[in-house]
């Protein structure tokens, strides 16, 4: 019931024409650390899940030592304490899941590509696509990129005058995405099919 769902979920993003520009845009993006990065999930693995490998994953990953409980509302610290020991006070202690199966680095992109989806739609989307800093392995540069976004964003900044204001596209955002293995930095915008080349040449310059 759970496999179909998921591939009910599947279908309706394919039936997106972003949805299908953005994975085709992952693919390339992210090459052979894809499988990673996509949210929902590879239709063939879906189609194979079984109980055992969810039980698998489940042993592994979800445990105490790699999990955090928060409570929040009108509580005493005693009373949440003490709910929390008698609820998950059985719950083992278990292998850090990273020391017993190590998280590949990605791999870095060596050149310049492009991807074209045609769908039956009015405005042409573009997306831009690098791969930004890692958290944990530059914390400072995860802020800059934070910034950098919301300077761009801002509705009074050149890029958005010169872009936006100037009737070149009709809305363009950047967008930083704060991750501990490679957060994607994103430039997505959408003009018109007579306006494309004109707006191209005004976002590159």
């Amino acid at each position: 019931r759970g496999r179909q769902a998921v591939r009910g979920e599947s279908d309706r993003n394919d039936a997106q024409p972003v949805f299908k520009l953005g994975a085709a845009m992952g693919r390339k993006l992210w090459a052979t650390a894809w499988s990673r990065k996509n949210g929902i999930g590879d239709r063939q693995v879906i189609a194979t899940t079984t109980p055992e490998k969810m039980r698998y994953l489940r042993n592994l990953y979800y445990v105490p030592n790699h999990s955090v409980l928060i409570i929040s509302g009108d509580v005493s610290p005693e009373v949440a304490f003490a709910m929390a020991t008698k609820v998950f006070g059985v719950w083992k202690r278990g292998d850090d899941p990273f020391a017993k199966t190590p998280i590949p680095s990605i791999p870095p992109l060596t050149k310049n590509d492009a991807v074209i989806v045609e769908e039956n739609v009015n405005a042409v989307t573009v997306l831009i696509q690098w791969q930004g800093p890692s958290v944990r392995k530059d914390e400072a540069a995860t802020f800059v990129a934070d910034v950098y976004s919301d300077v761009l964003n801002n509705q009074q900044s050149r890029f958005q005058r010169r872009l936006v204001d100037s009737g070149l596209w009709q809305g363009i955002l950047v967008n930083y995405y704060t991750l501990n293995n490679i957060g994607p930095i994103t430039i997505s915008g959408q003009t018109s099919p007579g306006k494309l080349c004109e707006a191209m040449t005004a976002l590159w310059s």
